[in-house]
Parts: C-alpha cells; sequence; structure tokens
C-alpha cells in the first residue's frame, strides 16, 4: 500500500516507545497544558486555579479547571498530528515499555496503540512484530533499579533481532 504522506514513509525497521502519547486529549494527563503548549496552542493562565494569584485559596479552590474551546480545524489539525491517526501506516518492528501506574501519560495510550498495531499485524502484516512489557508499579520514567535494567535489556535484544 503507497504511502498518502510522503512525509510518513518508514525510516527505521524498529521503534522502541516508552510510554508513548497516541492521542491529543489533554484530560488524559496530570500536566494538561503540556498538550497545548507541544502543539503550539494558547493556553491563557487563567484557564486554572492557579492563574488567579490575587484570589484566595479558598476562592480558587472553588473554581473548576476550564479547558479553552477548540475550533474545528485546530481540533482536526491536531487528530491528524497524534500517532493513532496514522497507525495503519506503522511498518517497523515496535516494542512497548508501559508503566502501569504512570500519571504523566495514562497508560491507556500504550495499550491502545499496542492492540492497534496487534490487530493491524493479524489482519495485514504478519512480518511485522509487536511486542509490549508492563510494569504495573513502575511510572512514566520506568526508572526503578529492577524495571530499569529489563528494558535496556529488552531494548538491547531487540535493536540486535532486528540489526540492518
Amino acid at each position: 500500500m503507497p504511502f498518502e504522506d510522503e512525509r510518513r514513509k518508514p525510516i527505521s525497521l524498529r521503534w522502541l516507545i516508552l510510554n508513548p502519547v497516541i492521542t491529543t486529549d489533554p484530560m488524559s494527563s496530570d500536566i494538561r497544558d503540556w498538550y497545548f503548549n507541544e502543539w503550539d496552542i494558547e493556553f491563557p493562565l487563567y484557564s486554572l486555579p492557579e492563574g488567579f494569584p490575587e484570589m484566595s485559596t479558598q476562592a480558587q479552590a472553588s473554581i473548576e479547571p476550564r479547558l479553552p474551546p477548540r475550533s474545528l480545524p485546530a481540533s482536526e489539525s491536531l487528530r491528524l498530528s497524534a500517532s493513532m491517526a496514522w497507525v495503519d501506516q506503522v511498518r517497523a518492528h515496535v516494542l512497548l515499555h508501559m508503566g502501569g501506574s504512570d500519571v504523566r501519560v495514562t497508560p491507556t495510550h500504550g495499550l491502545e496503540y499496542y492492540h492497534a498495531l496487534k490487530g493491524n499485524v493479524v489482519k495485514e502484516r504478519r512480518e511485522q512484530d509487536v511486542e509490549m512489557h508492563w510494569f504495573e508499579k513502575a511510572g512514566h520514567s520506568l526508572d526503578d533499579v529492577e524495571t530499569s535494567r529489563v528494558v535496556w535489556e529488552t531494548a538491547r535484544e531487540w535493536v540486535n533481532k532486528y540489526r540492518l
């Protein structure tokens, strides 16, 4: 199948992914403003309670944080910039490492991406390898000693397995 977007042609035979962001849904993170900053969308300070320094703490607590409205074209642009929008064009072998206790990027991002990739392998690309390692107690950084060891070893094995 030819690539609809020449900029998205595969440039690698293997990917190593740690806690991926696959969608542009700011509600799926504890740092919602990151999404707006990452995609250069204005995120006014007043949309967060902390943006009202002249108000008392009690008054700030009574204001529910609101995300700024997004236009339909901006929403579509964001959707198309997300990994999940292009999952059908992934041809590389993919190894995912997921922290089950991640609050930066909810683990459902990686799980959904894994299942989408595996679904494509079953349907169309049996030669593509997709594997996931789940670390139940690990957070976003995957940095405890045992998790770091396993991530390093499995990544090394993955790279060697698909060496050019």
